[in-house]
């Protein structure tokens, strides 16, 4: 895992022991040292990770740099997370309400629940647009999501390529200007790009563009169908050399057994 996601080893088990706090991911199977076998996971779908948050309790988070899972103020503490592999309960990550310090304005807590219908969405395409994230730094499932919504509080109906399509246009300014955070910039500058004019005129071309490839499409397969009726009229042809048909009959794949056997021009 430390070599695909490009992090040190000490990063790679920092990121996944709070994969395993957010309930995304859970241990089945414990590393094996007698025959080097890895620690083996179990890596849940959005809707289930959603699932297994609201039944823990963690609903509520505070986004900095990060995202950190509190409770609304004057609630009970975040109730123990079942470990589903062992059946034990776990202590839960959140402490107390009363060792959580006040957020201040810019920290205000958000349900997870607002934008649901949207979160759903975005999970659907989370595969394709994680590729494409991926290749500027590391990615987890919040960054995926932010940078989802992100872009469809500006354009609704923006699609996964359109998104994949400006984080590689902007992902190249990444390394002309070396920015040192690249995820942080993108999260920043992709949902900029569905804004006004500039997004109009992409999506008119990409229209455009979308069209050609309709028309080109049928064109070739207009002329590919021509060519078919012009081989099976040669094979009517009595002046054609033999030898010529047996070619005929290979490239339209017809049985050589059908010998000079007319072909049916209609199918």
């Amino acid at each position: 895992m430390s070599s695909l996601c490009k992090l040190k080893r000490s990063n790679c088990k920092k990121n996944v022991h709070s994969l395993i706090e957010k309930l995304a991911l859970e241990v089945i199977k414990p590393h094996q040292t007698a025959s080097s076998t890895g620690t083996t996971y179990r890596i849940f779908s959005y809707s289930e990770i959603l699932r297994r948050r609201k039944a823990a309790g963690l609903i509520w988070v505070i986004r900095t740099s990060g995202v950190r899972f509190v409770q609304p103020m004057g609630e009970s503490p975040t109730p123990p997370v079942c470990d589903l592999t062992t059946a034990s309960v776990r202590e839960s990550p959140i402490g107390p309400v009363s060792n959580t310090p006040t957020p201040p304005v810019c920290e205000t807590p958000t349900p997870l629940e607002i934008k649901k219908e949207a979160l759903e969405t975005a999970s659907s395409s989370s595969a394709v647009i994680y590729e494409a994230l991926s290749k500027f730094g590391s990615v987890d499932d919040d960054v995926l999501h932010r940078l989802t919504l992100s872009c469809r509080r500006v354009a609704p109906d923006c699609t996964d390529q359109e998104i994949i399509h400006f984080i590689r246009e902007k992902g190249s300014m990444v390394r002309t200007a070396r920015i040192t955070n690249p995820i942080g910039f993108l999260l920043t500058a992709v949902p900029k790009c569905f804004l006004g004019e500039t997004f109009r005129l992409y999506r008119a071309e990409e229209q455009k563009r979308l069209q050609q490839q309709v028309e080109d499409a049928a064109r070739v397969k207009r002329e590919l169908e021509e060519w078919r009726q012009e081989q099976y009229r040669m094979l009517l042809d009595p002046n054609v050399p033999e030898h010529d048909k047996i070619m005929i009959r290979e490239w339209l794949g017809i049985p050589s057994e059908q010998g000079a056997a007319a072909p049916d021009l209609n199918s």
